[in-house]
């Protein structure tokens, strides 16, 4: 996660420079003011208003994310079921034929 973090901070630095540039006048056109400016969306952005949703909204969304969540990991265990079912009858049958002691081993085998 910090990793992500990283790379996404980086990326909106680069981004934001270029934004900036196009946008700013003469004036602001100091690398000095970019961070500045930069420094202020990302913490209000980034930092201070998902703490203040969380703080306000703390039951209404975790419920909307625990519904989200659980949906999504019920469909993707069933599409993993699925999926290892189908890789296990189609694709280890035509090089193992009927050997399934084979065919398990090979499937989970790391």
């Amino acid at each position: 996660m910090l990793v992500g973090n990283n790379v996404a901070l980086v990326v909106y630095g680069f981004e934001m420079g270029k934004v900036m540039t196009l946008l700013l006048p003469p004036f602001f056109q100091n690398v000095l003011w970019h961070t500045i400016i930069s420094t202020l969306i990302i913490l209000i952005t980034a930092e201070f208003m998902p703490k203040v949703f969380f703080q306000i909204y703390a039951n209404q969304l975790l419920k909307t994310l625990l519904r989200y969540l659980l949906t999504f990991f019920i469909y993707s265990s069933i599409l993993f079921r699925v999926l290892l079912y189908g890789f296990q009858t189609s694709y280890c049958g035509c090089f193992f034929k009927n050997q399934r002691r084979l065919c398990a081993a090979f499937i989970y085998q790391k």
